[in-house]
This record gives C-alpha cells, sequence and structure tokens, in this order.
C-alpha cells in the first residue's frame, strides 16, 4: 500500500465512525466508538511522523493542527469512558456509586456535545484532500532507534506510555506500507502499552475522584463523601502496586526494547 492510499483509509475510518457518533444514537456513540476514532486519529499523527519533510509544508501544518485539536477535544471524552469502566470495576456495589457515576456521564456529555459543535465534517474531508496531496512522493524516514532511545531515558510514565504507543503504531504503519504483516515486537509493545495505560487510568481516575470530593463534598451525604475518598485511597494504593510491579520487571524490558533500536 502507497502512504497516499494508507492516509486517505485512515481519513475515512474517521469520518465513518464520526458519522455514527454524531447520529444521536447510543450504539454510535459508545466508548467502542469515542476509541475507534481516537486510534484511527493517532495513526495518522503517526504516519505523518514517518514522512521526510512536512514540518515545512505550511499548508499541512495547518490541516494537521486541525486534527491534533480534534483529537484532544475527543480525548475527554475518552477520559471520562475511561473513569466510568474504572469506577464501576471499583464500586459498582457501594452506596457511593451512583453519585460519581452521574457525574462521570453528565460530564462526559458536556464534552461530547462540545466536541460535536465544533466537529465540521467538510473541513476534515478538505484536511483528508491537502494532507493526500502533500504525503504523495515524500520518503519514510523512521527513525526507531531515537524513538526507543526516549522511551529508555529517564522520563515520567505518562510519556513513556504515549512513546511506547508511538512506537507500537510505527512498526504497524511500517509493515501496512510495506505489505507485511505484524511480528512479535508489535505483541511485545502492547503488552506493555497495556500496562502503562492501566496505571494511568488509575492514577486518573484516584486524582478525578479526588477533585470531585472536593467540589461536591458539601452536597453529597457523610457516606457518601466518606465512600469516595476512600475508594480513592484504595486506587492510589493499588497504582503504588501496579508501579512497584513495572519497576520490578522494567531491567529485563530495558533489555528487550534495546533490541528494538538494532
Amino acid at each position: 500500500m502507497d502512504v497516499p492510499a494508507l492516509v486517505h483509509g485512515h481519513f475515512r475510518a474517521f469520518l465513518k465512525a464520526a458519522k455514527h457518533l454524531d447520529s444521536g444514537k447510543e450504539k454510535g456513540r459508545s466508548e467502542a466508538s469515542v476509541h475507534k476514532i481516537r486510534v484511527t486519529l493517532r495513526r495518522l499523527d503517526v504516519l505523518f511522523g514517518l514522512l521526510d519533510g512536512l514540518e515545512d509544508d505550511r499548508k499541512f501544518q495547518k490541516a494537521f493542527r486541525r486534527q491534533k485539536r480534534l483529537r484532544k477535544g475527543l480525548g475527554r471524552v475518552r477520559d471520562m469512558d475511561v473513569h466510568r469502566v474504572q469506577w464501576k470495576e471499583w464500586a459498582e456495589r457501594r452506596p457511593c456509586f451512583q453519585a460519581v457515576d452521574q457525574e462521570i456521564v453528565r460530564k462526559r456529555e458536556k464534552t461530547l456535545r462540545k466536541f460535536l459543535e465544533t466537529f465540521e465534517p467538510e473541513k476534515v474531508r478538505k484536511a483528508a484532500r491537502r494532507a493526500g496531496r502533500a504525503v504523495t512522493g515524500r520518503k519514510v524516514r523512521a527513525d526507531l532507534p531515537s524513538l526507543v532511545n526516549r522511551i529508555l531515558g529517564d522520563r515520567e510514565l505518562h510519556e513513556v506510555r504515549l512513546d511506547v504507543k508511538r512506537l507500537r503504531y510505527s512498526l504497524e504503519q511500517l509493515a501496512e506500507l510495506r505489505n507485511r504483516s505484524g511480528d512479535g515486537k508489535v505483541a511485545f509493545l502492547k503488552e506493555l502499552q497495556a500496562e502503562l495505560g492501566r496505571m494511568n487510568d488509575l492514577e486518573g481516575l484516584a486524582s478525578f475522584l479526588t477533585r470531585l470530593r472536593a467540589k461536591k463534598g458539601e452536597a453529597w451525604s457523610r457516606a457518601t463523601a466518606a465512600g469516595v475518598e476512600k475508594a480513592a485511597d484504595e486506587i492510589g494504593n493499588r497504582l503504588k502496586t501496579e508501579r512497584r510491579l513495572w519497576d520490578k520487571l522494567w531491567p529485563e524490558r530495558r533489555k528487550k526494547l534495546k533490541g528494538l533500536a538494532a
């Protein structure tokens, strides 16, 4: 597959999923639909990063900034989806469950509505056409060793998670361009991404609950407020356990990552 065809394929998938998102039907607005759009936009982002010379194309960069704004806006909806799944796992049978669940649903609908108010399909189609022209004839310049070295550096886990995701998507995009299937490298990166994602989700939910407790605590019953505070503490403790396990396994995984840079 050539680069323009891959770009247009991603944009078509994005527009199709976004159409369902704007349909008003519950199924179209599901957590899976939002996640699909986010992944499609992230893959586009990674694909553009693999190509030579795009940073000097001003028209392309304008279209690219629009795409990033869309992904960022929908990311807030995705955060609420993740919070809700995690909250159900932690507190479904607790008295405090309903109060927090209602807040998550309310915030999700608000952020989704804001996203849809600014989403203009025709401008996305225009950006797709512009991107297709911009990438035509570009050389692939995948500098995977540099990306691996960034992951191996002494950085925050959130940044490591994003770079692991970028490395995985880079390998997958290169495989599509070369008409090859993925390999064990992608499976290994998926494993790392899942673990880093789980820690990120726990940290995000604990932070969300703490802020919500401070904002809504006086309006809640004493039992609800105490339950939310306790859940935030328990999630924080789980995060510490997950982090210790990550630190224990990191030396071995670091060696495997170094092998990807070879």
